[in-house]
């Protein structure tokens, strides 16, 4: 009540994730399951096991910076 404006964005950003994440359940349907097993295996999965160990070099070489591994 004391801040509409930043509960006017909030609100906005919740509606945009919920349609988001909706929409994007429907699109699965279009494909089969081996395809999104491709995907998540041959993209998704290294991606993510680089990303993480990028990170944990990262922490290793630099202790200070396990505070924000991010930047």
């Amino acid at each position: 009540m004391q801040h509409p404006g930043l509960t006017f964005v909030v609100l906005g950003a919740v509606f945009l994730a919920l349609t988001g994440g909706e929409a994007l359940y429907a699109d699965m349907g279009h494909f089969g399951p081996s395809s999104v097993r491709i995907g998540w295996f041959g993209l998704v999965f290294p991606a993510l096991i680089i990303n993480y160990f990028g990170q944990g070099a990262l922490v290793l070489r630099d202790p200070t910076a396990i505070k924000n591994p991010f930047s």
